[in-house]
């Protein structure tokens, strides 16, 4: 399985977000920071058809659209590429 600092030596993230309590100013001294991302498959990966597990941990379960909501100032990378999704093109 591939880790999450394994796909941010590769170039791959699209999105890498502070999410949680400190994106939205409830974290406390005892708050963990939670990251959240979006990353694109290699050429290689995409062609040879296998499967890709999702990357995460017991604590989370991404969510596309909190992703794209996150304040700016906790988004640590966004590739030009997610600059043209917005919340406020999906329903939810």
């Amino acid at each position: 399985m591939v880790t999450v600092a394994e796909l941010r030596a590769s170039g791959t993230v699209l999105l890498d977000v502070v999410s949680g309590s400190h994106a939205y100013g409830l974290a406390t001294a005892t708050s963990d920071v939670d990251g959240k991302g979006v990353f694109c498959l290699s050429r290689a990966a995409l062609f040879d058809l296998s499967r890709v597990e999702q990357i995460s941990d017991e604590r989370n379960n991404p969510n596309i659209l909190e992703l794209l909501a996150t304040p700016p100032e906790q988004v640590l990378t966004r590739h030009p590429a997610m600059l043209r999704l917005s919340p406020k093109l999906f329903l939810s």
